[in-house]
């Protein structure tokens, strides 16, 4: 069922806990604040969330490898990367492989640390595919890859750049970029599944920024994330359509609109999804 809601609408049902149970797509129009086009570089599971991989074989950091970098670099197609308990003070790249990289013991027992230099903590840029699974990490501290174009940084916890990897059973938590604190999308369709992105901060998008993409997010929690502009929770720009389901969007804060979700020129597909405490609740163009 299709519907198309204008602002005065948007008001009303933003006064309560939205609880949207039916399938339905909601379709948002408006001038948009930004279409960027940064230059790209290689840069419920639980317990580790995932499988163990194709038919490849099994790379163990630390016992391999001292760093997850050391080990993707040395992995081939089907392998499977086991990271031992610990904090990992690094930022990695999935270099187009398909790979899984996953923790032994999940998200409470293994961080990756970007160390709040510049720089996303998680890089796909390579045109990696779905056969590119990220499991079981807590992903913080990280500042954004920075496009020397226009001096923005994208994407502080994760980036993706024209690529459609599988993230899951993640913690994306207190990250910051310009545009998308805890994960930056542009030009792809990502599966990010049994994640939280909370307590990210961004000029637009402070939990996720989705643009030009397709991204499938199912039981997530995206809380307590916060834009200074647009999108607290998640923004949604040119020509996007993520299909959001099972999800719960909550505490999450613009200084412009959109406190949960923001979107223009694009439509977002949802499927029992709770959006509830975040502000404000309306905006120019679309706002939740």
């Amino acid at each position: 069922m299709k519907t198309h809601l204008n602002n005065r609408v948007i008001k009303i049902f933003t006064l309560l806990i939205l609880t949207i149970s039916l399938l339905f797509t909601l379709s948002c129009s408006g001038e948009s604040k930004y279409i960027l086009t940064p230059e790209t570089t290689s840069g419920g599971d639980t317990g580790g969330g995932g499988d163990t991989g194709g038919s490849g074989s099994t790379i163990n950091v630390p016992a391999d490898y001292s760093t997850i970098s050391g080990a993707i670099s040395a992995a081939s197609t089907g392998d499977t990367i086991i990271v031992g308990d610990g904090t990992y003070y690094e930022q990695i790249s999935f270099e187009g492989k398909a790979i899984t990289v996953k923790s032994e013991n999940g998200v409470s027992s293994t961080t990756i640390d970007g160390g709040g230099m510049t720089g996303a903590v998680v890089v796909f840029s390579s045109s990696e595919t779905s056969s590119s699974v990220l499991s079981g990490f807590t992903i913080t501290n990280g500042a954004g890859y920075y496009d020397s174009a226009n001096s923005y940084t994208f994407g502080g916890g994760i980036f993706i750049a024209s690529a459609s990897p599988t993230i899951k059973s993640c913690y994306i938590k207190s990250n910051t970029a310009d545009y998308g604190g805890g994960i930056f999308m542009q030009n792809s369709s990502p599966t990010i599944n049994d994640c939280s992105i909370a307590y990210n901060t961004a000029y637009y998008g402070g939990g996720i920024d989705c643009n030009a993409s397709y991204p499938n997010i199912y039981y997530c929690a995206i809380s307590n994330n916060s834009a200074t502009y647009n999108g607290g929770g998640m923004i949604v720009v040119a020509s996007s359509l993520p299909s959001i389901s099972n999800v719960v969007i909550s505490d999450n804060s613009a200084g412009d609109a959109g406190g949960g979700i923001y979107c223009a020129d694009s439509s977002v597909s949802t499927s029992v999804v709770t959006i509830t405490n975040n502000l404000p609740d309306e905006s120019s163009g679309c706002g939740l």
